[in-house]
């Protein structure tokens, strides 16, 4: 991952944050970020079969056109999570079986509609890594309004997205269309921007902001103090 995005991280993430990846896919954001930070958990949902990302190799390959993971294919055509993460991150980094298996909380078969029903969470950071084009997941003003409403006081959120008919030059009907300009527009309205740029690697806009916190209204603030205060003169 950009290392301008993790050193963001590193200064507002501490030990006990929490973490929700959308359509966590390889899990290969996640993994970068685990490999770089100490936080609290990650919990990832995945709209897709289990069995159908294990043997999916290009969603292990990535932007990066990475093939060192065709090492990591097992007799069964399968690659394990859990090898992709040593892999991702690097022996020397990496935790054991049950210290991942106690940090990382990854549920397939899982829509984001589904999820937003049942969670009663509240995350440090939300990851939408190229899943907003997809049109399972909902429309794009409907899933950003439940994301900020999931998260922390001063909760981060990594998105990156892109203008699918314009990057591939058509669109098909599992995928919606995003004006990237509306959707940088729409994300400064409740977020505050650290990061917006260009990434080549993932050929789309990178973004990562911070929760704006809803300011009340002054004149309902004074209200308050004024009746307050009347009550203890009394």
């Amino acid at each position: 991952m950009d290392n301008e995005i993790i050193n963001e991280l590193k200064k507002r993430l501490s030990g006990h944050s929490t973490i929700l990846d959308i359509g966590f896919g390889s899990g290969r954001i996640s993994f970068d970020i685990l490999g770089e930070l100490t936080i609290g958990k990650i919990r990832g949902i995945e709209s897709r079969k289990k069995e159908e990302i294990e043997t999916d190799h290009l969603t292990f390959l990535g932007p990066e056109n990475d093939k060192g993971v065709y090492g990591l294919i097992k007799s069964d055509n399968t690659i394990d999570l859990f090898d992709y993460y040593k892999y991702r991150v690097g022996e020397n980094k990496s935790m054991d079986l049950e210290s991942f298996n106690e940090k990382v909380d990854f549920s397939f078969s899982k829509a984001f509609k589904e999820f937003i029903k049942e969670n009663n969470d509240r995350f440090d950071l939300a990851i939408l890594f190229n899943v907003l084009h997809y049109t399972d997941i909902g429309e794009p003003e409907w899933v950003l309004d439940q994301v900020k409403g999931i998260l922390t006081e001063n909760g981060l959120i990594l998105i990156s997205f892109k203008n699918f008919k314009q990057s591939v030059g058509q669109i098909d009907e599992d995928r919606q269309e995003i004006d990237t300009q509306s959707m940088i527009e729409r994300l400064e309205t409740d977020f505050k921007t650290i990061i917006c740029k260009d990434s080549k690697t993932e050929s789309s806009i990178i973004y990562l902001g911070e929760r704006i916190r809803p300011q009340q209204n002054i004149f309902e603030f004074n209200g308050a103090v004024a009746e307050v205060f009347g009550k203890f003169l009394k």
